[in-house]
């Protein structure tokens, strides 16, 4: 049978039932980085590109090229969860939202966490978080240690 989802979900028994991604948005396994996203854009880079440099005056947002005057997830909207339309993997598949704050501590509370520097043998670091639920223990999530973007460098 084929699938239609991009991704492979990953089932930690979270008390709010939330599945894990196995891999990020633009990936195809664990241990590929995928795309980098500014907060609120759904389009992905690889890294930095002559149209994308992550500074604030190409923050898709930002009204004048400033780092405080936005015209969305600002002090007067006081939005500070991505909502659908700004979501990177809700655009790449409707049943996927991006983590909330409150879903990295629930996934931090219920795993332990090992670091790794060759995970499953492709020399590429990153935090394996595994179960602590009851009847969960053999399933964990890879948190690849992919870095980020801004002020025009890939760090």
């Amino acid at each position: 049978m084929l699938s239609t989802s991009l991704y492979e979900w990953v089932d930690l028994g979270l008390p709010s039932g939330l599945k894990w991604a196995a891999w990020n948005v633009g990936a195809t396994k664990p241990e590929e980085r995928g795309l980098y996203f500014a907060w609120g854009e759904t389009q992905g880079y690889t890294g930095i590109t002559d149209d994308k440099q992550f500074t604030w005056s190409d923050y898709e947002f930002s009204i004048d090229g400033s780092e405080s005057n936005f015209s969305k997830y600002n002090s007067t909207d006081k939005l500070k969860e991505l909502e659908t339309s700004d979501d990177a993997a809700s655009a790449t598949q409707s049943t996927c939202r991006m983590p909330t704050k409150a879903d990295f501590e629930e996934l931090i509370a219920n795993t332990t966490s090992a670091w790794t520097n060759n995970y499953n043998g492709s020399g590429v670091s990153g935090v394996i978080l595994t179960s602590t639920k009851e009847g969960y223990t053999d399933k964990s999530i890879f948190v690849l240690a992919a870095g980020g973007c801004g002020y025009g460098s890939l760090y």
